[in-house]
């Protein structure tokens, strides 16, 4: 959607909802793994709708407990990230600050060192950052991940239904 409202480029937003629509499919039937991308993607929908303040921190915060609960810390980078750039772009540091030394923290505990380098060098007020990562919440974040298996091994997976019949 980004994209979209940078160039007004329609085919943009045609593309969202292609795949928001076979996302959407997918949680329908119970498949597990892409709940997290649905729960990002409607955060996603509230900003361009031109939702309250609140709806959208709502949103966003339903993608970070969604995509933490199911193990992906990526995605919990991801969704905060995201709200943290549309707090910014708003003029509410308070909650930017906040989503954005999340991001940070999460890129961090997945292993993106050169995503927290190249943050902090946008986000100054990171370097100063008192959410230390041992004080934060990220031990709470491994979710379901199945620890027997490498990060490949789980993301080359079958979709698998939640409730399975």
């Amino acid at each position: 959607l980004d994209w979209w409202k940078q160039t007004k480029k329609s085919k943009y937003k045609l593309r969202f909802k292609e795949r928001y629509r076979k996302i959407k499919a997918y949680n329908r039937k119970g498949y597990f793994n892409c709940t997290h991308m649905k729960a990002l993607l409607d955060a996603e929908k509230c900003v361009s709708m031109g939702s309250s303040e609140a709806e959208v921190r709502s949103a966003y915060d339903l993608a970070v407990s969604t995509a933490s609960r199911y193990g992906y810390i990526h995605y919990a980078a991801i969704a905060n990230e995201r709200a943290g750039t549309y707090f910014l772009g708003k003029g509410d540091s308070d909650w930017g600050e906040y989503f954005i030394e999340r991001a940070s923290q999460r890129y961090e505990e997945w292993g993106a060192t050169k995503k927290v380098k190249m943050m902090k060098s946008i986000y100054p007020f990171l370097k100063f950052s008192t959410m230390a990562s041992s004080d934060s919440d990220l031990g709470n974040l491994k979710g379901r991940v199945r620890f027997d298996k490498t990060v490949e091994q789980q993301h080359n997976a079958p979709l698998l239904p939640i409730n399975p019949t």
